[in-house]
């Protein structure tokens, strides 16, 4: 089996990924613009082949890459990023060379644009915030009248909680007319108050889940972004059985197979138009891991190896004999408590030894049948 990875160099820890599915016998072949010899020691010893391109951006590159890996390696089984930034080239890439393990560019825009995922979402029983695609001020103010200040405006195909604007008064609503790019599509939303909470999980080629988690975070994930705030978040286990429900309902209505997903969900905090406090609403999709930290986190909140799957998504679950953990490395330093394993800090995580920040320690033993569950600084603004 020939799988394509690109960009293995980043996020730092996806080598995590090359390693496991090199260990399940898979042929791994990287395609980054990093210097081999800047790779770190575990990402080079965990693929077979390594093409460096100028520039990712560059999709003439990347295609004569994933041509000389055909030419030489044979037919390519999957090619995957697991990065939200190349989502789109990935299906442009398993277009051109017939790889259909994978979503195809027609299969983009309802897991892209945030106004198609509502649909899905509606599909799937679950609600959604009322929203008005930004064409220009005055119907804007009309749908401002509508649901009240404040409100939320950011790309309708964005990454992240990049370029997301609150506006709470027409002094601001004028602010983010003069600041927004005129080429962006952009997406107005009420504004729903509660804690933004995820249903991850690895979903097999039938479309079941087979491994469920979920976080919460900690604050505001637009102002931490805006304001370059630490992010607190922590794994959730077990998920509450509404937001499993509505997570698996999802899955259902996006279609998903042989993905690691991360769906996001608002967890009312009062009573407001949209429903009680308690209830869980529609945010947004990502269909690829929760970022920063959290496959870590989420490996010793379940004591399973959650980047140990490989292409296939064969995971052995909780219970199972000898079930495939991260690999041991020296400097971790981790204190057990009862509670949920955390995250946070200012600067960007770092794995591994001579980088810093976070070591990745040995997975806990289980008492009384639960997992040990960690709390730890870590030297890095996370983006669940």
């Amino acid at each position: 089996m020939n799988f394509v990875y690109i960009s293995p160099n980043f996020p730092e820890n996806h080598w995590h990924f090359c390693d496991r599915l090199r260990k399940n016998g898979v042929t791994v072949l990287g395609i980054g613009d990093c210097p081999y010899d800047d790779l770190r020691r575990e990402l080079k010893e965990s693929l077979n082949e390594y093409y460096k391109v100028s520039s990712l951006e560059n999709y003439d590159e990347v295609y004569r890459a994933v041509a000389f890996f055909i030419h030489k390696h044979g037919r390519i089984d999957y090619l995957e990023s697991n990065n939200e930034y190349w989502l789109e080239r990935d299906a442009a890439l398993r277009q051109d060379f017939h790889i259909m393990s994978g979503f195809q560019p027609q299969d983009m825009p309802p897991v892209k644009c945030k106004s198609l995922m509502k649909d899905r979402y509606r599909l799937a029983g679950i609600p959604v915030a009322l929203y008005h695609m930004v064409d220009d001020r005055a119907d804007c103010l009309a749908f401002i009248q509508q649901v009240g200040y404040p409100v939320v405006a950011k790309p309708d195909n964005g990454v992240g909680a990049n370029d997301t604007f609150r506006i709470g008064n027409e002094a601001e609503l004028d602010l983010f007319f003069a600041r927004r790019p005129n080429n962006v599509p952009y997406i107005m939303e009420e504004y729903i108050d509660g804690d933004v909470v995820s249903y991850d999980a690895i979903v097999n080629s039938q479309g079941e889940p087979i491994f469920e988690t979920g976080n919460i975070t900690l604050g505001s994930i637009m102002d931490i972004v805006n304001e370059a705030k630490s992010c607190p978040f922590m794994i959730r286990n077990p998920l509450p059985d509404t937001l499993r429900d509505m997570g698996r309902a999802a899955v259902k209505a996006f279609g998903v197979k042989k993905r690691f997903i991360h769906f996001e969900f608002f967890h009312l905090s009062r009573d407001q138009r949209i429903g009680k406090a308690g209830d869980f609403v529609a945010l947004e999709v990502n269909m690829r891991p929760s970022g920063g930290v959290s496959p870590t986190m989420m490996n010793f909140a379940n004591s399973t190896d959650p980047q140990g799957p490989g292409p296939a998504h064969v995971l052995r679950l909780r219970g199972a004999a000898g079930r495939p953990r991260l690999r041991d490395e020296p400097g971790g330093r981790a204190q057990g408590l009862p509670g949920q394993y955390r995250g946070g800090g200012p600067r960007g995580p770092r794995f591994g030894p001579g980088h810093g920040g976070l070591h990745v320690p040995r997975p806990l033993p289980h008492h009384g049948g639960r997992a040990q569950l960690l709390r730890q600084n870590i030297g890095g603004a996370v983006r669940p």
